[in-house]
Order: structure tokens, then C-alpha cells, then sequence
């Protein structure tokens, strides 16, 4: 019994990391995460992403970057990611949600752990304009990035 249950938890810890390698994969090829690592200096990997919601549609994304990396270095990388996504994605998504983890913090499923920020692109900065403010140009929308303080 004891055997059986040690054997069942590798097994289920195994296809965890199966599961979370293939979504990065997946993340990977919606954005160009080398160009972006170059623009902004910060290896940075995509865990997953998600798109919820018809008309209109939101956009998740679970985004793990090295531990110590500045709160400014971190506004530039999700910047830098909302714009790549709209470059190849132009007038999709009204809103942007980002869930940031430390590498070192990030154990099992990201959806089970507390990201040392958040971030939300939205019109006017609101929920209340989503899916009503046009999205052909972004001009009203505005970048919020909320620190949690459990920063290492």
C-alpha cells in the first residue's frame, strides 16, 4: 500500500512537470521570448497562458523571471510581452491579466502558488471598460502593476 502510494505521488509529480513543460512550449510560440529577453535584460519564462471569455476576450498569462529582478525591469518585461502579443494579435484581446512568480518561489502548479505581483492592462485602467473601449490602438489603456510584498 505504502509502495503503491509513494509510486502514484512520483507519477502524478511527473506528469506535473509534463504538463507544465508543454504549456511553456506552447506560451513560447505566441511570443518571441529571446527578442524580448534582449530588449529588457531579464531571462524570463512564459509557464502558460490562457484566453477566456467570447467577445470579448481575455488574456492570462503565468510569467516566472529570475529572483531579485526590479519592479521596474518587471514592468518593462510585461510591456514589452503585451506589446508582442498585440503585434501578432492586433484588436483581439480587451484586457491583459499577468501573474508573476520569483523562479525559486514557483513550486507545483503556478495556479497553486502566491505570485509576488500582478498586473492588469485595461481601458481606462478600469474593469468597467472592457469589452466597450475600442481596442484598435490601446491609447486608453493603462498598465497597473500591483506588488503583493511577498517579494522574496
Amino acid at each position: 500500500m505504502l509502495a503503491s502510494m509513494a509510486f502514484f505521488t512520483v507519477c502524478k509529480k511527473e506528469a506535473l512537470k509534463e504538463h507544465l513543460k508543454q504549456e511553456t512550449q506552447t506560451a513560447s510560440a505566441e511570443v518571441d521570448i529571446q527578442k524580448i529577453t534582449a530588449q529588457t535584460g531579464i531571462r524570463f519564462r512564459i509557464i502558460k497562458t490562457d484566453t477566456r471569455g467570447y467577445m470579448p476576450l481575455h488574456k492570462f498569462f503565468w510569467v516566472c523571471v529570475p529572483d531579485q529582478t526590479p519592479k521596474e525591469k518587471v514592468e518593462a518585461l510585461v510591456r514589452e510581452v503585451i506589446n508582442a502579443t498585440v503585434a501578432k494579435y492586433p484588436k483581439t484581446y480587451h484586457s491583459f491579466t499577468f501573474h508573476l512568480f520569483y523562479e525559486s518561489k514557483l513550486t507545483g502548479n503556478p495556479e497553486d502558488c502566491q505570485p509576488f505581483a500582478r498586473a492588469t492592462f485595461l481601458p481606462e485602467g478600469g474593469w468597467i471598460k472592457v469589452g466597450r473601449a475600442p481596442i484598435d490602438d490601446y491609447k486608453t489603456y493603462q498598465l497597473a502593476l500591483e506588488f503583493t510584498g511577498k517579494e522574496n
